[in-house]
């Protein structure tokens, strides 16, 4: 293999990495549990009640759209013990969970940018 060839493909494995731990980051940041509160769900009738962050209770159901962290966010999914939440620009989702009596909130984000790699063409 010759010179540019291996640091071409140098330079695209470290790419790779970098958009690799970029996306591991994303995919797990929790946030402030206590801003929501699941406090039931309904998996079959797709409803649950939720304490809003100001303490007032919410029945809510697949598609009714909740504001998070200046966000709009639709819920999409809700089973047993978890709220699904869809961001309107579908650039995020939510996971809102409780497992064995402790809240935890997820986030996924789609905004991985390209890094440009110079002399890769």
């Amino acid at each position: 293999m010759d010179p540019l060839n291996a640091e071409k493909n140098l330079i695209r494995r470290v790419h790779f990495l970098l958009l690799v731990s970029i996306l591991i980051l994303s995919l797990s940041i929790n946030l402030h549990a206590e801003d929501f509160e699941i406090l039931k769900t309904d998996p079959q009738g797709q409803m649950a009640v939720i304490r809003n962050p100001d303490g007032r209770m919410k029945v809510v159901k697949t598609g009714d759209k909740i504001n998070f962290h200046d966000s709009e966010f639709r819920i999409v999914d809700i089973s047993d013990d978890r709220v699904v939440l869809q961001s309107l620009d579908n650039a995020e989702k939510l996971f809102m969970q409780v497992v064995r009596g402790k809240q935890s909130i997820k986030r996924i984000r789609k905004d991985i940018k390209r890094l440009p790699v110079h002399g890769v063409r």
